[in-house]
């Protein structure tokens, strides 16, 4: 690890043990938006984004919100994909990735409300 600085340890540290945590449960972990874990959960976020559309019923500046959104959460994620669900919900494939660091990807749900879009579920589906 020489050359990284603490926050890619600590990145790390907590893929590496959501790993082990996710082959102890033998199946994904749920990470929800405030960063909680809670292994072995409903993989219902990844059946909406299969099931959603890729017809996009927003702008584009709804676009450039959702992934600012995620950025926001994580500025090594990468959005992949955005689905909708309705004007006002969708499901993002994101993928994370820095340096020599494992990939993940994960499904996010946003909303967009008053203030804006915002994240309401974290779905860690992978790490390769």
């Amino acid at each position: 690890m020489c050359g990284t600085n603490m926050n890619d340890r600590k990145r790390l540290l907590f893929l590496s043990a959501l790993l082990f945590l996710a082959l102890a449960a033998g199946g994904p972990m749920v990470i929800a938006a405030d960063g909680d874990a809670n292994g072995g959960g409903d993989p219902a976020i990844k059946k909406n984004f299969n099931a959603a559309a890729r017809v996009k019923m927003g702008t584009y500046q709804d676009m450039r919100e959702i992934t600012a959104a995620i950025k926001r959460d994580d500025a090594n994620m990468t959005v992949i994909e955005i689905r909708w669900l309705t004007p006002n919900d969708v499901v993002v494939q994101a993928a994370w990735r820095k340096e020599s660091s494992p990939a993940g990807i994960y499904y996010y749900t946003l909303r967009n409300e008053n203030t804006g879009w915002r994240i309401t579920e974290r779905y860690l589906d992978h790490i390769s």
